[in-house]
């Protein structure tokens, strides 16, 4: 399949990156890198630096490659910013993100996976959190997300869009071959911490980070499920799963070989 990743060169869209080509996939991605890292996008995609709301941009992307699905990393996700900045998230998460689906239904791409989160359920009234949690987000980013899911399923009943909407928890894990050799990033909410080539072990993490059970998932697990999501998409409608299995555990637990 041709796959358009936005935000390829993120620490979980260049690790998804990476699995697509391992699996045979031609990749192409879009990264303004304001978050991203440009040596992170594996030379065997193609790559294009810019906004993925740029739509001259992305009617070159699409006049150039036949692409078959969309999966949606790119967004701005700093909770914290988006407190003190919510025109910027809603401007690039919505505004952005409708200027993705027009050129998408321009060129008869009706197929998206769209990395939302958790966040779109604010403080949680019953634990664990499911698909059917009253969704009350509590900060602009969580608002900008789920916005961007019911333009969504707008667009499903208007132009027949096939899309998944996953609400990702914490994701925690690198690549061996990618994040981890060039000595990015393991993830916890929105704040890197750099392992760089070893020279920072896990003892360096927070301990209050270590030892709280959350629920984890690594991003090298990302594509398996969604690929095959994307390739039967004109079987379903619509989806808004949350990634995991239903287990809590630390941190610490997660990252251990």
């Amino acid at each position: 399949m041709i796959l358009l990743i936005t935000g390829g060169a993120g620490y979980i869209g260049s690790i998804c990156v990476e699995e697509l080509l391992r699996q045979g996939h031609e990749v192409i991605v879009v990264d303004n890198l304001q978050e991203g890292h440009r040596e992170a996008v594996p030379p065997e995609s193609a790559f294009y630096e810019g906004n993925f709301g740029d739509r001259d941009l992305l009617e070159t992307i699409f006049q150039k490659h036949s692409i078959d699905g969309v999966i949606h990393f790119a967004a701005d996700t700093r909770v914290e910013s988006s407190m003190i900045d919510p025109g910027q998230f809603f401007n690039n998460n919505v505004v952005n993100g409708i200027a993705l689906l027009d050129v998408m239904r321009k060129f008869g791409c009706n197929r998206m996976i769209f990395s939302s989160t958790a966040a779109i359920y604010g403080e949680p009234q019953y634990n664990p959190v499911d698909e059917n949690h009253s969704k009350l987000p509590v900060n602009p980013y969580g608002e900008s997300k789920l916005m961007f899911e019911k333009i969504l399923d707008w667009y499903h009943r208007a132009y027949g869009l096939k899309f998944n909407a996953l609400r990702y928890f914490n994701a925690a894990g690198a690549s061996r071959t990618s994040a981890m050799d060039r000595g990015f990033l393991i993830w916890k909410w929105s704040k890197p911490w750099k392992l760089s080539q070893g020279k920072q072990s896990l003892s360096n993490l927070h301990p209050e980070d270590s030892v709280i059970p959350r629920h984890w998932w690594h991003p090298r697990n990302w594509p398996t499920g969604n690929l095959a999501g994307i390739r039967n998409s004109q079987n379903w409608k619509k989806s808004s799963p949350q990634p995991g299995n239903g287990t809590e555990s630390i941190l610490m637990d997660t990252l251990q070989p």
